[in-house]
């Protein structure tokens, strides 16, 4: 990879990635939150979601485990977990850095296709509570010892337990983003 800024532009690849696997990536580093979505071959309405329609979050967190749900105006909600374990610790951001009442939390929102071209790009705000929760979430899990074989079985246990839409009603904070 290069260093320097990460550029994206429609139509462009995603930085120097040739292919991507679909799912959901939540990544929260120096640089800040970007959630990246890959649809195999995202539609027109997929794509008008992503770039317009309301995008919802929500959070659930339990112990070490932060998952971070996603809904995009009318498409179905759509789940991704989150531990800053698996950044490498000198990218990660200030975590102690408190979320003031009044400041809203920045998010790059992108959709890729499976051959990493970026099909919608934006930002949106979370709103001041839901992001001082995140930022609880993250600095407490960061504070907890990691082991990812643990860490693997408790979320493959996560999601056996519970569905996306379980998992959503059980989200103690949710939020639309801003613009």
């Amino acid at each position: 990879m290069t260093d320097g800024p990460l550029i994206l532009s429609l139509g462009k690849p995603f930085g120097e990635w040739t292919s991507w696997e679909p799912g959901l990536r939540w990544q929260y580093d120096a640089g800040g939150h970007m959630l990246i979505a890959c649809f195999s071959d995202p539609s027109v309405n997929d794509i008008a979601a992503v770039s317009a329609e309301d995008l919802e979050f929500g959070l659930f967190v339990r112990d070490e485990l932060i998952v971070m749900l996603i809904r995009a105006g009318t498409l179905a909600w759509m789940d991704v977990e989150f531990c800053i374990h698996k950044i490498p610790q000198e990218l990660w951001p200030e975590l102690e850095v408190p979320v003031l009442p009044h400041e809203h939390v920045l998010v790059s929102v992108v959709l890729v296709d499976t051959s990493a071209t970026v099909r919608a790009l934006r930002a949106v705000t979370w709103s001041p509570a839901f992001g001082k929760r995140f930022m609880r979430a993250v600095l407490a899990q960061s504070r907890r010892p990691y082991n990812e074989a643990a860490f693997t079985a408790r979320l493959r246990a996560l999601y056996t337990r519970y569905s996306t839409r379980e998992l959503l009603a059980l989200c103690e904070i949710r939020t639309i983003g801003g613009a």
